[in-house]
């Protein structure tokens, strides 16, 4: 995911001036950053990242070069920034919960955390909107003051329910929590609507206590009307949160069982579409054999997988998808337009622009990442030989669906060619790998932003050290 993540989230933007940078005070250990929060009033502004994703790295650093994102956190933060894989940074990882490869906390002067944005970007006021509202909790109870409660024995059920909300707002683990929280409750209480809807919206993993608990009390009439209490978009997040946080917990406890519940719930959650479905079942498994680094089942599923739904596929096939995709989004918005008109008793709405996310590149950025895992997993030359042919197609359909539009990427993606080269170096054609190298570096150059990433590793290929 290290390079996807990276480009979904690049955005155009223009800086004040390149040369400016967030005052990091990275000669300060955390006690002093702590000390002089508290000393000068201000809050805390920590920055985290790690080595496996350069370009998020990279991305951030863009972020942050802006002289009015230097102003505003010179005067209201401490700022400090540390990779997670030096002793440090993989402290206050621990302590903050750090998943993934990048994330920006913003803290009280105690440590508490006040928001989090689990991503970089380029754009600047991005990050002033964030520390604004950052700003604007700094007097709401801290965590501290939950944490202590808890301690010393406060179970009422409204008390709990803060703190969960508190701790989900700051990205931080809720699941045992959420078990307390049923445990406060006769058996029969987890029948209320509100109680049931609220363990359900704060994402429990299927083997949850509480998750448990209300299926075993609660009818399934009580739980579609769960569903039914709120637009389809907060529905299908709520199911996103539930699978997401299942998943996780089973890679990290290598838990089988409770992945294999997790596929399924993913499946369930498309009643009115089983192709869909299933390929949710299949996709949850490529995530965890992937993340165990299970190569034989990892290969076993994605080579049917993308040969099959991936490689087959036509360009023109994508493009209606494509087409059709539009039509339903502009129908269902043309069909908003009209009740909220009707409701307010106006005429016809002006025309807004909405963006649209054509979901025929899932396909090529699918098999860009399977052909990226199998660099990572894979050490026999049929397997490697596979992924090539994967990245190969990756960059003919994103040729070929983008040949008529106008994108920053106009002499092909980068990341793709990437991907490319380190195959053909690690299938011992290093001439090849070094020219597709190059290729990506000047693909790069055109969209404007660093190539630093790319020419490290055009330079690994070289020396033989990839």
């Amino acid at each position: 995911m290290k390079k996807l993540l990276c480009l979904s989230i690049l955005m155009v933007c223009i800086h004040s001036c390149v040369q400016a940078q967030v005052p990091f005070e990275n000669n300060l250990g955390w006690s002093q950053v702590l000390e002089k929060a508290r000393k000068e009033s201000k809050l805390i502004f920590l920055h985290l990242e790690n080595n496996q994703c350069s370009q998020c790295n990279e991305v951030a650093t863009q972020g942050f070069s802006s002289t009015m994102m230097k102003e505003k956190f010179s005067v209201n933060f401490v700022c400090l920034r540390l990779n997670t894989e030096t002793p440090a940074g993989k402290e206050l990882a621990a302590k903050y919960e750090f998943k993934g490869f990048a994330a920006s906390l913003f803290l009280d002067e105690e440590g508490n955390i006040l928001h989090r944005y689990n991503a970089t970007t380029s754009a600047f006021m991005k990050y002033m909107e964030l520390a604004d509202e950052a700003l604007s909790k700094r007097h709401e109870k801290p965590m501290r003051f939950y944490e202590d409660e808890f301690k010393q024995g406060n179970r009422a059920p409204e008390f709990l329910e803060a703190y969960i909300l508190k701790r989900k707002s700051s990205d931080l683990n809720v699941q045992e929590l959420l078990e307390t929280y049923a445990d406060v409750f006769p058996v029969d209480s987890l029948t209320n609507f509100r109680i049931a809807k609220f363990i359900y919206l704060q994402g429990p993993t299927l083997d949850n206590r509480a998750y448990k608990a209300v299926r075993a009390a609660a009818s399934q009439r009580l739980i579609d009307s769960i569903y039914r209490s709120m637009p389809v978009s907060q529905a299908v997040a709520m199911n996103s949160r539930i699978i997401n946080a299942s998943l996780q917990k089973a890679i990290e406890k290598k838990d089988i069982l409770l992945m294999h519940q997790t596929a399924s719930f993913a499946r369930s959650t498309y009643r009115n579409d089983p192709k869909r479905g299933q390929d949710a079942y299949v996709q949850n498994y490529l995530k965890y054999y992937f993340a165990v680094k299970d190569a034989q089942n990892y290969f076993l599923f994605a080579s049917l997988y993308y040969d099959e739904r991936n490689m087959r596929i036509s360009v023109d096939s994508l493009k209606r998808l494509d087409q059709q995709a539009r039509q339903t989004q502009i129908k269902m918005r043309n069909e908003g337009n009209r009740n909220t008109s009707s409701a307010a008793g106006l005429g016809n709405l002006s025309r807004e622009t909405v963006a649209f996310a054509p979901p025929s590149q899932h396909y090529h950025i699918e098999l860009n990442q399977a052909a990226m895992n199998y660099w990572e997993l894979a050490t026999q030359i049929y397997d490697l030989g596979k992924a090539l042919t994967w990245s190969k197609r990756a960059m003919e359909l994103y040729e070929e669906l983008n040949k008529d539009h106008p994108i920053p990427m106009s002499k092909g993606n980068p990341y793709y060619m990437d991907t490319y080269a380190r195959l053909l170096y690690k299938l011992n054609r290093r001439e090849e790998a070094i020219e597709w190298q190059t290729k990506a570096i000047d693909a790069q150059k055109i969209t404007g932003k660093s190539t630093r990433t790319f020419e490290e590793t055009l330079e690994k290929i070289k020396e033989g050290k990839l």
